[in-house]
């Protein structure tokens, strides 16, 4: 949840947000911050989109805006938090967006699902360097291969994390 009621001016819309590291490498990142200033890049990093999460409708699951304001604010609720088992929900799109991470062997599960009929996009955002390419229904790497069961379809677009303020690398 926010938790700073006031001023919570480094929220983001990132509810159930993950990022993966392989042997120590960063592997799925969110976009960071690279700018404090009131930006549409300022705006973007602070979306939802820019984050590992599911999306519907094309809206934040809490909404942020002005740089440093949040109105309405998503609901976290977590109901299992094992060593290789972590499931938690959200209230932010105003249906139940519920999450299951798992960790078993040498695999990393993610699991969504939605209490909607709507547009439901999963954003990965992988790290710099990382160049995945769409086979069948996995996003391939030389790191490892990504399975996304359930999609309508997969895209690869171009986009920018920052790796330290106010300096931005290309992802994918």
């Amino acid at each position: 949840n926010i938790t700073a009621t006031y001023q919570p001016g480094h929220t983001h819309a990132d509810s159930l947000n993950y990022e993966l590291r392989i042997n120590g490498e960063n592997f799925i990142v969110d976009t960071g911050i690279s700018t404090y200033n009131k930006t549409t890049r300022r705006q973007y990093e602070r979306s939802s989109m820019a984050h590992n999460v599911l999306v519907i409708d094309g809206r934040d699951s809490s909404e942020v805006w002005g740089g440093f304001r949040v109105g309405r604010r998503a609901q976290v609720q977590l109901t299992n938090d094992s060593d290789n088992h972590i499931e938690a929900w959200h209230d932010g799109y105003g249906v139940k967006v519920k999450r299951l991470f798992e960790l078993c062997d040498n695999e990393f599960s993610v699991v969504d699902s939605a209490d909607t009929a709507k547009e439901a996009i999963s954003y990965i955002h992988f790290a710099p360097g990382i160049m995945p390419m769409v086979e069948d229904n996995r996003l391939t790497t030389m790191q490892a291969e990504v399975v996304v069961a359930g999609a309508k379809e997969i895209e690869i677009i171009d986009d920018w994390a920052s790796v330290e303020y106010n300096r931005l690398e290309p992802i994918k």
